[in-house]
Order: structure tokens, then C-alpha cells, then sequence
């Protein structure tokens, strides 16, 4: 992930956990007024382990909002979408919604 690609991205943690398929990412999003502070998302993926999951490159992702942020599923949405265009290119791709 690219952070000019992702506005307001900062990598916090990235390879500690889960045998290095972990990493967890915040998203600054600036006040949308005048007053108050910007809001901060929290971003996580979990790549599957190998041999473990079909499709065998499944990625988990969890999105949310700081408490006291506001919770805007758009947001979350959109951003995960184009997370997803941009890695298209190396070989990544969709597989919608897995209920497990």
C-alpha cells in the first residue's frame, strides 16, 4: 500500500504478529469542520496462513472507527475498495463477501 496512493496512511505495525501476516494501519481523516479534531481509523489485515484457507491468498481486513470519531461506513467502504483496485495490478484480486 502505497501512502500516496492512501491519504492519511501510517503503517503502526507491520510483521510482529501472526508470523509476519499481520499489519495494522491508522488513517488520519481531517475535521470535515472548523472545529473539533480529525479523526482517526484503525485498519487491519491478516493474510491466511499458507495452506490454510481457499482461496490460499485470503486477506481478513477489519475496519473501524476510533470511539468519539463517528463511525462512517462509507468511508471504511470506499477505502477498502480502492485498496483493493490498487494491488489488482500485482495479481490480487476480489472474491466478495465469504461467509465461513
Amino acid at each position: 500500500m502505497r501512502r500516496a496512493a492512501q491519504p492519511g496512511a501510517n503503517i503502526v505495525e507491520k510483521g510482529t504478529k501472526a508470523d509476519g501476516r499481520y499489519l495494522r494501519a491508522e488513517f488520519v481523516v481531517p475535521k470535515s469542520l472548523p472545529f473539533g479534531s480529525d479523526e482517526i481509523d484503525d485498519v487491519e489485515f491478516l493474510i491466511a496462513a499458507p495452506g490454510q484457507s481457499d482461496p490460499p491468498s485470503l486477506v481478513d481486513y477489519h475496519s473501524v472507527s476510533r470511539p468519539g470519531s463517528g463511525d462512517d461506513v462509507k468511508r471504511h467502504r470506499e477505502r477498502i475498495k480502492a485498496i483493493r483496485v490498487e494491488l489488482a495490478p500485482s495479481g490480487w484480486k476480489s472474491v466478495g463477501r465469504l461467509l465461513l
